[in-house]
């Protein structure tokens, strides 16, 4: 085993994810090549810097195997300094100068500069923070940076997650479902509609609170598709009514409805 080779045991050792057969070799490895236990204390200072403010976790198959396939891909192409080892018998001298660059190249690496391993170092601390994300749950938090969730849906978790959160649903005609989320105690109501009737441009959703006998408009909406998330502007009290009207696009000329309700939720 080369020192390449060991290096990359050394970081999944630290962290105790390698395979048994690998760990024998490795400590084979160690034992004839005490000089290279540096690099075993630093993996395992870099592992514990990582895992210092987390609960230990043993991470999922399918991440140990990503991190084997990552540490044991090629790092580059044969150097141009070193001849192929595929030669005729004729070439036999080129060979055995080819096999003694070898050994010096070895010698080498066990004096390889400090500058060196940090890199190397900082290879495996890539890895081992991977092993660190996804024990700890932050994948997640990762695909919501890459696509966040809408405004929409964002208001929806926030009703959604108050002490006070309720619900309500009602059938529109034709088959689609409305069901309003509100909490009194924020203020805030969203809308979750699907099957709305395809609309001209010429029209828009406008929803409402009714109170009592007032209605009050929460603002307009566009469907995408059939269905929609739509947030209701202003602040709701407890025992409104909660409905959707066709209107002119815009909105209400008149401030106040100018068709049936397709539905009205109660939220008392």
């Amino acid at each position: 085993m080369n020192q390449q080779e060991f290096r990359e045991l050394s970081a999944a050792y630290a962290i105790d994810a390698l395979e048994t057969d690998d760990e024998l070799r490795f400590v084979e490895a160690l034992a004839a090549h005490p000089e290279w236990r540096w690099a075993v204390d630093e993996d395992r200072r870099t592992a514990a810097e990582l895992a210092e403010s987390v609960a230990p976790v043993t991470p999922p198959q399918y991440v140990k195997q990503a991190l084997f396939e990552a540490i044991s891909a090629p790092t580059g192409t044969q150097s141009a300094g070193h001849p192929s080892t595929t030669q005729g018998a004729d070439q036999a001298p080129d060979q055995h100068a080819e096999e003694s660059d070898g050994d010096e190249d070895e010698e080498a690496e066990s004096d390889e500069r400090p500058s060196t391993r940090r890199r190397r170092a900082g290879a495996f601390a890539l890895a081992a923070s991977l092993l660190v994300i996804v024990g700890i749950g932050v994948g997640p938090w990762i695909a919501d940076t890459i696509s966040p969730p809408s405004a929409e849906q964002q208001a929806l978790e926030r009703v959604e997650g108050a002490s006070d959160a309720e619900s309500a649903s009602a059938e529109l005609t034709g088959g689609g479902t409305a069901t309003a989320h509100w909490s009194a105690e924020l203020g805030s109501a969203v809308l979750e509609v699907t099957g709305l009737p395809e609309l001209s441009e010429a029209e828009t959703y406008e929803l409402w609170y009714v109170r009592g006998e007032t209605p009050v408009s929460a603002g307009t909406f566009t469907p995408d598709d059939d269905q929609a998330v739509a947030v209701l502007d202003g602040s709701m009290s407890a025992g409104d009514l909660i409905a959707v009207t066709v209107e002119p696009a815009g909105g209400s000329p008149t401030g106040a409805p100018t068709t049936d309700p397709l539905f009205a939720i109660a939220t008392a």
